[in-house]
């Protein structure tokens, strides 16, 4: 979100992201450490802090945003765009729906939980 909108404070980000403020400065702890983002002041008020993405963060990010692309092409190669972009919109309001219900739970590890649950009796299991 740093690189792509323009959030103006760690708190604002906070609510974007529909994340409780304590834990996502663990998760700017977390990120600042690996050298991907900087907290700055802000220029208009000196008591926030922006998050800014460094120059390795917006490499790593590149990265991955072109390795999810590919995966993306390959899953979804038999769709033709219209259908792949209702795809993606599902999938985020999926895991938007997740994280305003549950902030604690991790929208990956919920699906894989309901991907691991034996089929109903009766039904077929498909994927």
């Amino acid at each position: 979100m740093v690189v792509h909108e323009d959030v103006p404070t760690q708190g604002a980000l906070a609510t974007r992201l529909v994340i409780d403020r304590s834990v996502l400065t663990y998760v700017i702890d977390d990120l600042e450490s690996a050298g991907l983002i900087e907290r700055q002041l802000d220029p208009r008020d000196r008591r926030a802090r922006r998050i800014v993405a460094t120059e390795r963060g917006r490499q790593v990010l590149a990265d991955a945003e072109k390795r999810v692309a590919h995966v993306e092409d390959q899953v979804l190669r038999g769709l033709p765009e219209q259908q792949r972009a209702t795809f993606r919109d599902a999938a985020e309001t999926a895991a938007e729906a997740i994280a305003g219900m549950s902030p604690e739970t991790d929208p990956c590890l919920a699906v894989s939980s309901v991907l691991e649950q034996p089929p109903a009796r009766g039904r077929p299991r498909t994927r």
